[in-house]
């Protein structure tokens, strides 16, 4: 990112399923001039069926002139959504924990990535880092980031830091375990979506998970814990 230029989002997509083991990575073939990418092991060995074939780069959307602010326009994510179409979701905001949580700018494309439209659907893109997982048996799941607690607004009082650490400034970490029970209870409970082949549509859920162990974080300066 420069002065005096726009800051684009390039969205290059063909064949966009793609079905490897999670010890693969991807690596572009030389005689394909990067065109078409494929899945090795860590050992070096090619998985022949996981395989993804790149079309020419779109330009799906443009900054503002002379954009510079970190955050703006930045963090794209593509995601395939149940009817097949593809979501193209970014980051309008800055990269702080008070953005996180808020709708998020959308595009969606229905001809694999050649063209763009906005996306007004559901479910309804959040920012930071949105995106859409097919799980089991042909469901879709969405666990978007949500608003942060604001721990002055609730009258939290914080108990001593487990840490310190320096990151982009002064970041505090709190064992979850010593949280009073509106910051543990606000964590544990993630609000989700998710989709089903039986249903055809999506449908709100809560996602709980294990927090022993866990650590919640504050940033100096800021009111929202995470």
């Amino acid at each position: 990112m420069t002065n005096n230029c726009h800051v684009q989002i390039v969205a290059r997509v063909g064949a966009f399923a793609l079905s490897m083991m999670a010890a693969s990575v991807l690596r572009a073939d030389p005689s394909n001039k990067g065109e078409v990418m494929q899945a090795q092991t860590q050992s070096g060995a090619t998985n022949p069926s996981a395989e993804v074939v790149l079309g020419q780069p779109v330009v799906a959307a443009v900054s503002e002139p002379r954009e510079q602010r970190w955050g703006f326009c930045q963090f794209p994510a593509l995601a395939r959504l149940p009817d097949g179409a593809i979501l193209l979701v970014w980051a309008d905001a800055d990269d702080a924990s008070e953005a996180h949580g808020h709708p998020a700018q959308a595009l969606v494309s229905r001809d694999d990535g050649r063209t763009w439209q906005p996306y007004t659907g559901t479910p309804r893109p959040l920012r930071p880092h949105y995106s859409v997982s097919e799980v089991l048996d042909g469901e879709f799941l969405t666990v978007p980031a949500h608003p942060y607690l604001n721990i002055k607004k609730e009258g939290v009082r914080l108990p001593a830091p487990a840490a310190e650490a320096k990151v982009y400034g002064i970041v505090r970490s709190y064992r979850l375990a010593d949280m009073p029970p509106a910051v543990r209870n606000y964590i544990h409970q993630l609000p989700a979506m998710r989709w089903t082949p039986a249903a055809g549509q999506w449908k709100d859920e809560i996602v709980t998970y294990d927090q022993r162990n866990q650590l919640a974080t504050l940033r100096e300066g800021s009111e929202v814990i995470t």
